[in-house]
């Protein structure tokens, strides 16, 4: 245990109000998301949309919801240009790698999703840069705010600043660049 450690308690108070543990278990952040085709697998890394996500036997928990069904999963069993859903944290902080919590593989999609913190200088209306992506917008990207409602483009734009957790969802376009159909302003 330590400082700014996120735990889950489970256990019940004593006569003197002190709350006896019967389980302790460790919460990982998990406020990064990126869903794609992978680009590249070596070793324990894969490449999601040129964003470098490192897996550990122990502490990434693997599924398989492709049709493969492939029971457990592995790192090894995945390939370049199957579909995942990694769930994660940035780290170390700032590095633009995600170490992954969690690693889904799905039958093939055509949607991108990526959730994370918009960097230093990343905000350049129409662009925002999450993780080295580049996340642009058009005439028909849709806004929400942190409550899930939309809102126009001015409205997203005067709010979003660096720092700002988004959550981008489109297309795509090219190596680190997706073109956003929706763009909402997150909540940690």
């Amino acid at each position: 245990l330590g400082l700014n450690l996120k735990v889950e308690v489970e256990g019940e108070f004593d006569a003197n109000g002190v709350l006896v543990a019967t389980k302790v278990e460790f919460k990982q952040g998990t406020n990064i998301r990126v869903t794609g085709r992978i680009d590249a697998v070596s070793g324990n890394t894969i490449t999601v949309l040129n964003i470098p996500i490192t897996t550990d036997s122990l502490l990434t928990r693997f599924e398989d919801k492709s049709d493969a069904d492939v029971d457990p999963l592995h790192v090894s069993d995945l390939n370049v240009n199957d579909y995942v859903e990694v769930r994660g944290q940035e780290f170390p902080a700032g590095s633009g790698e995600i170490s992954a919590v969690l690693l889904e593989r799905d039958d093939p999609r055509d949607r991108t999703e990526l959730r994370g913190f918009v960097e230093a200088g990343g905000v350049n209306r129409p662009t925002l840069t999450v993780l080295g992506v580049t996340i642009e917008t058009d005439g028909t990207t849709v806004y929400r705010n942190v409550n899930d409602q939309g809102i126009d483009a001015d409205t997203f734009w005067a709010a979003v600043n660096e720092g700002s957790l988004v959550d981008a969802r489109g297309q795509e376009v090219a190596l680190s660049t997706i073109l956003a159909e929706e763009l909402q302003l997150e909540v940690e």
